[in-house]
């Protein structure tokens, strides 16, 4: 009998211990990143229920290359490895890579969860005639230039647009990180910038206060009915309510759509993927369900991130396969020819529609 009980306990042991993995969980951002930070606060409150599961998450920070070198290694060192995740990041970098990123394609992944999450435009209460804007970071401080232009130059033609844009602002480059683009922002060596919810009330809040600087607008979140308003702060309007405030009627043209679907692209960014037929899916996927229906997790989270929609598995699936298949050629060529006014050296990934 009792070597009968000791047998049990042994076995369950073994089947616990056999079963409990830890995962490797691939930020492609230095410890101190936007997405880092994003990837910390989700991780702190997921790691609770994954645990439950027998399960641990330890985060990896691969910063190089705007998210290409965590894209491949993911795709080639770790492809038969069901034990690593990774954060999604770069995506245009990734359709304007010319030959594309090695093995690395995001559609035959299979996401877990994601958040949609917005960016704000700042911008100073007295600005000079040619208000300075920084396009250091990549694609992403495109993108809000972008933002920037249309709302001052309106509904244009590619070409026409890209003559008023070299009028409209100073473009400045050189600074490759967050934190020195919020510093050269707060000296005023800039006068228009971007940033997310999360350091809208903390790095700005006294520049807000006392009236120098004026959160002008959201680029709004992706939903079904195009880019609506970000749910985070509410006095600030989403790029297309504002717009058809200003110019009395909707944008619209070639430009804007390739604004609208990077800022698309953009706002499913923050969502994390595996390898297909991967072992652990039911678990990481109903850890996360668990997670996004705990009041005291999801205050939590809110509060640090922002109250944005989250997505998960089939839903975020479709999601994203519907941006995915609605970039044809002509945009992502519209994309190129508009990323390379700005300075960008890219090419249209040839691959991407093989």
């Amino acid at each position: 009998m009792n070597k009968t009980i000791l047998a049990v306990m042994i076995t369950a042991f073994l089947t616990t211990t056999a079963a409990a993995e830890q995962f490797t969980y691939i930020v492609p951002s230095s410890p101190d990143g936007g997405i880092a930070k994003h990837a910390q606060q989700v991780t702190k409150e997921w790691s609770k229920f994954l645990a439950k599961k027998g399960h641990s998450l330890n985060l990896r920070y691969m910063k190089q290359q705007k998210g290409k070198k965590a894209a491949t290694e993911f795709a080639t060192t770790y492809k038969d490895n069901p034990l690593v995740i990774l954060q999604s990041k770069g995506i245009i970098m990734f359709m304007t890579s010319n030959k594309g990123w090695k093995g690395y394609d995001p559609r035959n992944y299979v996401p877990i969860f994601g958040q949609k999450t917005g960016v704000f435009m700042l911008a100073k209460s007295d600005l000079p005639k040619k208000p300075a804007i920084n396009i250091g970071g990549g694609a992403e401080t495109i993108v809000d230039a972008m933002g920037a232009v249309m709302m001052e130059c309106g509904n244009m033609s590619v070409s026409k647009m890209l003559d008023c844009q070299k009028d409209t602002y100073r473009y400045i480059k050189g600074w490759q990180g967050s934190g020195s683009r919020r510093k050269g922002y707060l000296a005023g060596d800039i006068q228009i910038t971007r940033d997310a919810f999360k350091n809208i009330g903390s790095t700005y809040k006294d520049e807000i206060k006392s009236g120098k600087s004026v959160v002008w607008f959201s680029h709004g979140i992706a939903s079904a009915n195009g880019l609506v308003d970000d749910p985070s702060i509410n006095s600030a309007p989403s790029f297309p309510t504002l717009f058809t405030v200003n110019w009395k009627e909707a944008p619209k043209g070639a430009y804007y759509n390739a604004y609208k679907k990077m800022i698309e692209l953009r706002s499913t960014s923050k969502y994390i993927m595996v390898h297909q037929k991967n072992p652990y899916y039911e678990d990481l996927l109903g850890s996360f369900n668990e997670m996004i229906n705990d009041k005291e997790s999801m205050k939590k989270l809110n509060k640090k991130l922002g109250a944005y929609p989250w997505a998960s598995g089939v839903e975020l699936k479709k999601t994203l396969d519907d941006i995915y298949s609605s970039v044809d050629k002509k945009l992502l060529k519209d994309i190129q020819t508009i990323r390379q006014s700005f300075g960008e050296k890219t090419k249209i990934n040839r691959n991407f529609f093989k």
